[in-house]
């Protein structure tokens, strides 16, 4: 590990911070493809796995391999269509959270509806947005553990935080 001196320690030294720089690029101009692509692997494996178990209980291995294909062609094609409720229920978490503790359980509620409904319908720009803010804070990091200034670095993931945005929203 790289030790800075203000105690940070970049993850897998100077390889790390570079894949780190990698990641950030890629976050930063693919990062709604990204998602839609973790949320069909991630749904196409869940539902593959369940159909391929049940068909081995029930049928023997060619039914089962046959079930697991088509559980996961399945499972990817709904994974990616509920990508926004998705998008929506962690937006309507984040609102309810701060409704809850600023104004009591019926703001809570309320301030959740609406971050639901929000993120629900604007769910590609919510996606762009979380995808280039997280490509320029591992920029920022990854910059860090190459030893790079600190106003530099904030400068540079700020700069890929707006570019990553605007590529993404156009």
């Amino acid at each position: 590990m790289i030790r800075l001196s203000s105690g940070f320690e970049a993850p897998g030294g100077a390889v790390g911070s570079l894949i780190l720089i990698i990641l950030s690029l890629l976050l930063a101009f693919a990062g709604k493809i990204l998602a839609k692509v973790i949320a069909f692997l991630l749904g196409g494996v869940s539902l593959g796995l369940l159909l391929y178990y049940i068909g081995s209980i029930a049928a023997g291995s060619p039914i089962s391999l046959i079930a697991g294909l088509l559980g996961f062609i399945v499972g990817g094609i709904l994974g990616v269509l509920l990508l926004p409720i998705a998008v929506g229920l962690g937006l309507a978490l984040i609102l309810f959270s701060l409704g809850l503790s600023l104004g009591g359980i019926l703001v809570g509620m309320l301030a959740g509806l609406l971050g639901f409904i929000i993120g629900f319908v604007l769910h590609n720009p919510i996606l762009a947005l979380v995808t280039s803010a997280i490509a320029g804070y591992l920029l920022y990091i990854g910059l860090l553990g190459l030893h790079v200034d600190r106003a530099i670095a904030i400068i540079a993931g700020l700069l890929l935080f707006l570019i990553g945005l605007l590529i993404q929203l156009r």
